[in-house]
């Protein structure tokens, strides 16, 4: 593992991506924090999806984040042998964060009316309070993340395990009614293209062909 990475860091052109990764990763995640508070105190339109009504709603905030940090705990255990694909993972997670930023600031919307919030359990945990956002809402963060980590996941194996995750999450946010059903349905809209624009960039060309 330790020869992968000092290969790696030997190069260049990993170096460059490296260095792209930690910078616009730290800038978008900052901005984000910030949008999420200005989004949070901003009047929203009012939407009554059609389709929620016809799910049970309840309280699944710990099967939501058991999957999302079981996924991101084996993402970094595969990753410790690819590093191009972490770099990859972590420009697709800041990329998706800027359009979400943009998605939002066009199209405010009040949460559900019965919401559920969804509030991070190892947040409360680590720093003693978590405050859920409940306007942050088109398009859905958890299922983009997971659909990030399903695209860049190492082997066929772990993709589809992950595609399953993802489709799991994104139910239970319906579920909880912490996001509308558009929300989800259009995750994979912003999400693919973005991951297949980086890829050719960030990966090398033998790890390519797995996509």
């Amino acid at each position: 593992m330790l020869q992968i990475w000092k290969s790696a860091l030997a190069q260049r052109g990993f170096r460059l991506r490296l260095a792209i990764m930690i910078v616009t990763h730290t800038v978008f995640s900052i901005a984000f924090a910030n949008f999420v508070g200005f989004v949070e105190r901003r009047p929203g339109v009012v939407y009554t999806d059609p389709f929620l009504g016809y799910l049970p709603r309840a309280d699944v905030t710990w099967p939501t984040f058991i999957l999302i940090y079981g996924a991101v705990l084996i993402s970094f255990w595969s990753f410790r042998t690819h590093p191009e694909r972490m770099v990859l993972t972590f420009q697709t997670w800041s990329s998706m964060l800027m359009v979400r930023m943009l998605a939002m600031w066009l199209l405010p919307l009040e949460p559900p009316v019965d919401i559920i919030p969804l509030a991070d359990p190892v947040a409360e945990l680590v720093f003693g309070t978590s405050t859920p956002a409940t306007r942050d809402l088109f398009f859905s963060g958890h299922t983009s993340t997971m659909l990030i980590l399903s695209l860049a996941a190492v082997g066929r194996w772990r993709r589809v395990l992950f595609f399953a995750m993802t489709a799991a999450v994104a139910t239970f946010v319906l579920v909880q009614r912490v996001h509308y059903t558009i929300d989800v349905v259009a995750a994979p809209f912003f999400v693919a293209p973005l991951y297949f624009i980086l890829a050719p960039y960030y990966l090398r060309r033998r790890e390519a062909v797995e996509l």
